[in-house]
Order: structure tokens, then C-alpha cells, then sequence
């Protein structure tokens, strides 16, 4: 950890943020601290079964009685940062490429002693008792991705690069994000066994500090240990070996709110984080060669979900700007 890191400011940003959102009426039902303060919170969240790939997520139910997939907010510090680019050589690697699902980018925030990242962490554990009534009674194993104590609780977020074509036959193919890929490493995984999907999206923001404020793609290398975000995340709950289940915090997007920190005292941390630095001893030894064979595309049976620059576009009109195609050379 770097001891010149000023926590106290850090902590500062993290509540006026998260205090910001839950005062506008607008977002503050995105927010994960306030979920339990609406209005038969419970009564508006349902637990789907998808099919393809086998998992349980968390909906409600939008107009037209169309399913969304819920997706929440978390304002904190990056206290680990494993966001793309992806550039690990993986050309001499395990035969047949076994770990190749594994490949995941992640990212790590704490909360500081924040009142909303504590509440937060309360509120995920009501919500994953929620899926848990859904499975055989002692068959959910404990929460991946929680760590630490007090101002060092900890939650980490993460999502695969890739979907085993096996687990979802129907999904449709979607080009990586600007920045994701660069030297198209992760593309040449592609093929007819494994593929880069809707679940497999990430956004990666910016907020600017212009009066409106803007929100504009970005790099994913612009993340910093250190900088203040918003993480947009779900839950979802899947079957592992033995007839048990496992819930996974799933990261789906990611908001620079403020770096200002990160760049006056360093970055918060270098600590790897064991599971995620095993994923990436192992995405490391992966290797796969085939050809890039066209499946047929039809539509995912995963519900849609409300990516949080659109909610913003809608909501507040705020414009979103394409990142520079020039900035690829930065990478």
C-alpha cells in the first residue's frame, strides 16, 4: 500500500459522491445504498432462470412488462486494477485451450469507512439471500469477492473476456470495446468454441467536470489504483461442481469520477489479489488456434440491461462522446 496516499481526501470524494447520487431522484434508485429505502424493495425484484447460460439473475420488471436485468451502483477507490488492455502473450499455452474461459479482467474498489460502500455491502448481502431462495437450502456457497474490514472492506468486480460457446449456443458475437483488444489476442480465442458476447461488454467512462457534465467513452488503461469510480455491477448466481451454487458480482461498467488523487499522492495499491492473479498465471499459459468460423446469430435469452451512460442520456440529456479512434496508438 502507498503510505503517501491520502485516505482522509479520498474518503471525502467517495461520500460527496455517493451523497450526490442518492440525493438525485433520478439515480438514486440505481444506487445499491439506497435499495432497501424505496418502497417495497422486495416486492419489485424477481429471480429469473436463464437457460443459455445457465444462471439465475435479478429482474424487474419494466413498461410493457418487458424483463430488465437489475444493475446497481457503487461509488469507491480502485484498490486493484486488472482492466484491459489485454496484451499477455498466450501463444505457448495449455493444449486445447482449457483455461481459455477463465481469461476475466477485474477490478477492486474499497469504500474507506464510507456509511454508503458499508451500506452497500449490507445490501448485497440481502440481495444474494433473495437468489438463494431459489436453490436447495445449504447448497449456496459463501459470496466470492468480499475482503477486509472497516475502512478496508472490499469488493471485487469481474467479467470474462470470453463465453464457451457450449454454455450459450445462441448468443450473438459483439466486437470488443475500443482499447479492450489492441493486439487482438483475445480475437484469435475466437471461433467456434468460444466467443465475445453482450455478457462479456464492459463500459468504460469518464465523467468531465464541465457545467453540464458529460460522460465519454474512454481507454480502459486511463484506470488508475487510486482514482475515484463508479462501478456498475449484477449478480449472478450459477451451478458448480458437487450440486452447489455459486453468486458472482459481475462488473458492467466502470466511471472515472475523479483521479485528482491518484495523481497528487500515487496510487493506492499493488497488491494482487490471489484468485485474480491465479487467472492471470493462467490466462499467461492459455493458447488456442482456430479458425474464425461464423455461427448463425440469434437473439441471447439473458434480459436486457440498462447500461448507466444510457440511463444518464435519457434521464438528464447528457451527452456521450465516442472515445478518439486516434487515442488506439496510446495503448
Amino acid at each position: 500500500m502507498n503510505l503517501h496516499y491520502n485516505k482522509a481526501i479520498a474518503r471525502d470524494v467517495v461520500e460527496r459522491e455517493a451523497n450526490g447520487r442518492n440525493d438525485d431522484v433520478a439515480m438514486k434508485a440505481y444506487q445499491l445504498c439506497e435499495m432497501t429505502k424505496q418502497p417495497n424493495w422486495r416486492e419489485s425484484i424477481s429471480v429469473l432462470k436463464v437457460d443459455q447460460p445457465l444462471s439465475w439473475r435479478l429482474i424487474r420488471l419494466i413498461d410493457g412488462g418487458e424483463q430488465e436485468e437489475l444493475t446497481f451502483n457503487i461509488q469507491g477507490v480502485i484498490s486493484n486494477n486488472h482492466l484491459p488492455p489485454f496484451l499477455i502473450n498466450t501463444r505457448y499455452g495449455v493444449a486445447g485451450g482449457s483455461r481459455i474461459k477463465f481469461l476475466k479482467q477485474g477490478v477492486a474498489i474499497v469504500g474507506l469507512g464510507d456509511p454508503n460502500f458499508d451500506r452497500a455491502l449490507e445490501n448485497m448481502d440481502r440481495l444474494i439471500n433473495v437468489l438463494s431462495r431459489h436453490v436447495p437450502d445449504g447448497r449456496l456457497l459463501p459470496a466470492e469477492g468480499r475482503s477486509g474490514e472497516g475502512d478496508e472492506a472490499q469488493v471485487d468486480l469481474i467479467n470474462r473476456y470470453l463465453t464457451p460457446r457450449h454454455e450459450q449456443p445462441l448468443g450473438c458475437e459483439v466486437p470488443f470495446a475500443n482499447g479492450v483488444d489492441p493486439k487482438n489476442i483475445l480475437r484469435a480465442l475466437t471461433g467456434k468454441e468460444y466467443f465475445h458476447g453482450e455478457d462479456n461488454q464492459v463500459a468504460y467512462m469518464e465523467r468531465t467536470h464541465t457545467n453540464p457534465a458529460k460522460y465519454e467513452e474512454i481507454l480502459p488503461c486511463k484506470f488508475r489504483d487510486g482514482d475515484v469510480v463508479e462501478v456498475q455491477l449484477s449478480f449472478t448466481m450459477t451451478p458448480v461442481k458437487g450440486g452447489n451454487f455459486k453468486v458472482q458480482t459481475i462488473l458492467r461498467g466502470i466511471t472515472l469520477l475523479d483521479g485528482s488523487v491518484a495523481e497528487v499522492s500515487g496510487p493506492f495499491s499493488h497488491t494482487v489479489k490471489g484468485k485474480l492473479k491465479q487467472d492471470l498465471k493462467a490466462a499467461q499459459q492459455a493458447s488456442q488456434r482456430e479458425t474464425h468460423a461464423k455461427v448463425v446469430q440469434k437473439p441471447a435469452r439473458v434480459p436486457k440491461r440498462r447500461m448507466m451512460y444510457e440511463i444518464e442520456t435519457k434521464l438528464k440529456n447528457c451527452r456521450i462522446d465516442n472515445a478518439d479512434e486516434d487515442m488506439d496508438d496510446e495503448v
